[in-house]
């Protein structure tokens, strides 16, 4: 994705290590943050009082908040580094980039449930040898 990004944006060799410095920052703290809302989520069972779970509920929309702040903080930095036409352009072909990969993996899914599902209806036939005749 990010050699796409710095394809469609035209960037010099410069340009593109800023951007792929901004982007890979960005993907780890979006990474350690999505850990941390994974871990809470898988520990909510544990808390069983009313006030366990309304701190569940505060960290979890604190957590999503951070998640927020990142994707702000990288397009500050891409404006403060390329200006807003190219900060735009980031966003705009990032955007239909995240779109085509989603379509593609939402059409595989569909053609592989619909395999699946044509493949369950109709149940495979083996040809047999024919059967032989014992005789004793």
């Amino acid at each position: 994705m990010l050699w796409k990004l710095t394809e469609e944006m035209h960037l010099s060799a410069q340009d593109e290590k800023t951007l792929s410095d901004i982007y890979k920052q960005s993907l780890e703290k979006k990474a350690k943050n999505q850990a941390a809302l994974q871990k809470l989520v898988q520990d909510h069972s544990k808390f069983k009082a009313p006030a366990e779970k309304s701190k569940f509920l505060n960290d979890y929309k604190k957590l999503l908040s951070e998640y927020n702040q990142i994707n702000l903080e990288e397009l500050n930095r891409l404006e403060k580094a390329f200006g807003s036409e190219k900060a735009s352009q980031y966003v705009i072909v990032k955007s239909e980039l995240a779109s085509k990969i989603k379509s593609l993996i939402v059409s595989e899914k569909g053609e592989k449930s619909e395999k699946l599902d044509k493949e369950e209806k109709a149940p495979s036939r083996v040809n047999l040898p024919d059967p032989k005749i014992i005789e004793e």
